[in-house]
């Protein structure tokens, strides 16, 4: 399986408004900056989570964009069917294969499983955790 960039900018757009949700609308430019990607790229993920209904957007001076629901209530499946809707459609077969498309939605369906137990809460903890035990001196 291979998470395309649009799928794994995605996540990192919505991990840092999960991250800045205190800050209320978040500016894509700041996203960019402190996540190291094109705000150009990530220009062309938000349409796609603002209409799943993931994030909304507000214009103007004081514009950005931010959570709809708390970060426990986000899926990565949630996510990855914003931004990757491929990711969860089944492989066409031919008439010689079609014996094999068990296959192929049980696969969907375990990887949709999986991506669905993984909140964005669970994430930022690990990366709490993660950065607690991964000091320097």
């Amino acid at each position: 399986m291979r998470i395309s960039s649009k799928g794994q900018y995605a996540l990192q757009l919505m991990l840092d408004l999960a991250q800045n949700s205190q800050e209320g609308f978040i500016a894509l430019a700041a996203t960019a900056k402190r996540k190291d990607i094109s705000k150009k790229y990530l220009e062309q993920v938000v349409p796609a989570l603002t209409k799943a209904g993931l994030i909304q957007a507000n214009r103007g001076v004081q514009g950005g964009y931010k959570l709809l629901r708390r970060p426990e209530q986000y899926t990565l499946a949630d996510i990855f069917k914003a931004a990757e809707p491929a990711l969860f459609a089944a492989t066409p077969t031919d008439s010689q294969t079609a014996y094999l498309s068990f296959v192929w939605q049980g696969l969907g369906k375990s990887i949709e499983d999986y991506l669905s137990s993984i909140t964005l809460h669970d994430i930022l903890q690990k990366q709490q955790a993660f950065s607690a035990d991964n000091y320097v001196i």
